[in-house]
């Protein structure tokens, strides 16, 4: 079970902003630190919010903070933070990077949707240097085959420096033909 420690959760709560107050009052917001925690407990065991554990307060505020932050573009702005964290004390191992994506069913449609054989959902991709620690993720559409999603990976990405070599899955790679890739783009 993942569980961040006390200086994680301090570093976390200093570079995810507040949430703003209600113009009309009403229930205080969940606490930052226990909503920080539940929402870092969620993404690292795989579990679905109605598992959250009640140490970190009711699922539903935990999730709707997790949801402003995601539209406010809270954890893109988190990502490229810590990236440049790394990058200033060790930098990344970009001799050999690893891709890959998963499906993720949305039976209700939305914005970013796609239909496939196994119905609509949405490709989740991500790129992780030699270390597993993450460079690039992008979700789009689950119409288009994964291969074609690897592209715009390179755009996010939290590094200016281009990976050595790519591994990736079969589905990944089916359209790389084997090159690097600095030779693709």
């Amino acid at each position: 079970m993942l569980q961040l420690t006390e200086q994680q959760l301090d570093r976390l709560c200093e570079l995810l902003p507040d949430h703003p107050p209600r113009p009309k009052g009403g229930r205080p917001r969940a606490d930052k630190r226990q909503a920080i925690g539940g929402i870092f407990w969620i993404l690292g065991n795989g579990a679905k919010w109605k598992d959250l554990p009640s140490e970190f307060g009711t699922k539903s505020s935990v999730h709707r903070a997790f949801q402003r932050w995601v539209q406010m573009g809270a954890f893109e702005a988190l990502l490229a933070d810590i990236g440049s964290m790394v990058e200033e004390r060790d930098g990344f191992k970009l001799y050999e990077c690893d891709v890959d994506g998963t499906f993720s069913k949305a039976k209700g449609g939305g914005d970013g949707i796609g239909c496939t054989k196994t119905g609509k959902g949405m490709k989740m991709m991500i790129m992780v240097d030699a270390k597993g620690l993450p460079i690039a993720v992008n979700t789009g559409s689950a119409s288009p085959h994964e291969s074609h999603l690897v592209e715009p990976l390179f755009d996010l990405m939290v590094t200016v420096d281009f990976p050595e070599r790519l591994i990736g899955d079969r589905a990944t790679c089916s359209g790389w033909g084997g090159f690097t890739p600095a030779q693709l783009f």
